[in-house]
């Protein structure tokens, strides 16, 4: 996508920290002209002289802005997830645009992030990407992303998301972070195992508990990926019965619900708490759930 690794040059950051005369005296009419008051309509055409004199005949900006964050939208956006680190360029997405002028920049830049989902797989990576950046205002404004999570690094992404440091902590790089992708690798299927005992160990597996209790804490919505190999012959099923008994055992842990369970199904002792679906997933530890299976 072209964010930036920190040995190199950002794609995003064409322009000079420490801008030409010309440059200056464009960011400068550009403030001047955001504090004048406006007459028109919002959605008329800005005059020429509310323009900085890069931009001011740019048939682009005669547009109005609704209409032109529709344009930014189709160079700069994709439902697709970019990894970071990354030095390709790929899902079709120019940021090359900012580099034209700090008009443009500034318009754009803050969609560049909000409407793209990154990809960490280590939280180093995130944290440098917030504190890394030529444009740190703009990375937080990050509104959903992904972390791939390994069984190797869950201490270090729990101790990132139970982190209220403001050098180093989700909640402090990521403030309006709302949405949350968690991919997790699972353990290994087992062929001793029958395949819902399999489904049934991944889901009580503690290193998976450890990162969801943590970054429930940090996040509104969370969907979590369960990633596991699986045999051919492998049946959605057994995942299902899993899920079913999980479901149950949690129940029968809270006490007050327990007691509510005993007063209100007393005489239906095959009763089962109900499993809450949603397009795939299943409400589970406070998360969203899903399973995710790859041949063996």
């Amino acid at each position: 996508m072209g964010f930036p690794t920190p040995t190199r040059k950002s794609t995003l950051v064409s322009i000079s920290d420490a801008p030409d005369d010309e440059e200056e005296e464009e960011a400068l009419e550009m403030q001047r002209a955001r504090r004048r008051p406006s007459t028109s309509s919002t959605l008329a055409s800005p005059t020429p002289a509310a323009l900085p004199p890069s931009v001011a005949r740019c048939p682009l900006f005669t547009l109005p802005r609704e209409i032109r964050e529709v344009i930014y939208a189709h160079v700069l956006s994709s439902n697709l997830g970019f990894s970071f680190p990354s030095d390709t360029l790929t899902r079709d997405v120019h940021p090359a645009l900012l580099r034209t002028s700090r008009a443009l920049y500034a318009e754009t830049v803050p969609l560049l992030y909000t409407s793209n989902k990154l990809i960490f797989s280590h939280p180093s990576d995130a944290n440098m990407f917030r504190h890394a950046m030529a444009a740190p205002h703009a990375a937080a404004q990050l509104t959903s992303m992904i972390v791939r999570v390994k069984s190797s690094d869950v201490r270090l992404w729990t101790a990132y998301f139970n982190s209220t440091a403001d050098e180093r902590s989700l909640v402090c790089d990521f403030p309006l972070l709302r949405t949350l992708y968690l991919r997790f690798r699972g353990p290994r299927y087992q062929t001793l195992f029958s395949a819902e005992q399999n489904a049934v160990h991944w889901l009580r597996d503690q290193k998976l508990l450890d990162v969801i209790l943590s970054v429930r804490k940090c996040v509104a919505d969370v969907r979590v990926y369960l990633c596991v190999r699986v045999p051919d012959d492998w049946s959605m099923d057994a995942w299902d019965a899993a899920v079913e008994r999980v479901v149950t055992e949690q129940h029968s842990r809270d006490e007050a619900v327990q007691r509510v369970v005993m007063q209100q199904h007393s005489q239906d002792h095959n009763w089962v708490p109900s499993v809450t679906r949603l397009m795939g997933y299943v409400s589970l530890y406070g998360v969203w759930l899903k399973l995710e299976t790859d041949g063996m």
